[in-house]
């Protein structure tokens, strides 16, 4: 069995106890609706979304003896513009406690990710306070569920990250209007990663939707590369879980939106 499979049978057994747990759920929030969509509308390029992970199934213990709550706001001083946060405890060790705290704790916009199949885990990322849930492509065999999970979730005013690797689904959401798509460069059956698999498939990506480049990513050369070559953002989590000061490594590629401007502005200037 691949590792992808092997997760989502456990995810089958553990939404028969989240649909238990989920009878007293009151859906109803002030919040902000679609708070990423229009965060990253106003935000310089590169985009950053910062993952609390603490371990995972190709890495092992990345981060178990960190403070989820701490790594959070290590992570909000070094200038992330919203947060990750894995709520599988099994494989990742998290849990949807962990996404409450570090919500009300930060207050940036928070991704619940998951492997999410149905909407209990939809009902339960909104409660626990997150503005965008993960939907990944090659969870599904066709992607007519993918659809009506994006549709539940926009119904609560969440935004929906659409996460793709397999070519065939690259085309398939082409036109299928997904604000936001990320393409994951770990492919989830065999954990084989490397973010240049991104700047091998970003043409082919839908041309209006905010695009984001999913794992692999540990350096600053990598960051500004896949942003030269059209991502709007980034979401990294190993290598930032890892370091013993993130918030340097995420201030070191905050600047790379402010040179870019910079050089934008003299630019026109040269040319005006």
């Amino acid at each position: 069995m691949n590792k992808l499979a092997e997760i989502l049978e456990h995810k089958r057994e553990e939404i028969k106890r989240l649909r238990r747990e989920s009878l007293s759920l009151s859906l109803k929030r002030d919040e902000e609706r679609f708070l990423f969509q229009k965060a990253m509308a106003r935000a310089q390029k590169p985009f950053l979304i910062a993952e609390v992970k603490r371990k995972s199934p190709s890495q092992g213990d990345i981060a178990m003896e960190k403070d989820p709550v701490g790594l959070a706001l290590a992570y909000k001083e070094g200038g992330a513009d919203g947060l990750s946060v894995l709520t599988d405890e099994r494989f990742f060790g998290g849990s949807f406690a962990f996404l409450r705290e570090i919500k009300e704790a930060t207050g940036l916009p928070v991704l619940c990710k998951d492997f999410i199949i149905d909407e209990v885990q939809i009902d339960m990322a909104f409660v626990c306070g997150a503005d965008m849930i993960l939907l990944i492509a090659e969870a599904f065999s066709g992607l007519t569920r993918l659809r009506e999970l994006y549709t539940y979730a926009s119904s609560l005013g969440m935004d929906v990250l659409v996460e793709v690797h397999d070519r065939a689904n690259i085309r398939a959401i082409r036109n299928m209007g997904f604000p936001i798509v990320g393409v994951n460069n770990r492919d989830l059956r065999t954990l084989e990663e490397d973010y240049h698999y991104s700047l091998s498939v970003v043409q082919d990506l839908p041309a209006e939707a905010k695009k984001l480049s999913l794992s692999a990513i540990a350096t600053t050369e990598a960051v500004e590369e896949l942003a030269k070559a059209g991502y709007d953002g980034v979401l990294v989590g190993t290598s930032l879980a890892k370091h013993p000061r993130p918030q340097d490594l995420l201030a070191e590629w905050k600047k790379l939106g402010a040179l870019e401007q910079e050089k934008g502005e003299k630019n026109a200037t040269r040319t005006s």
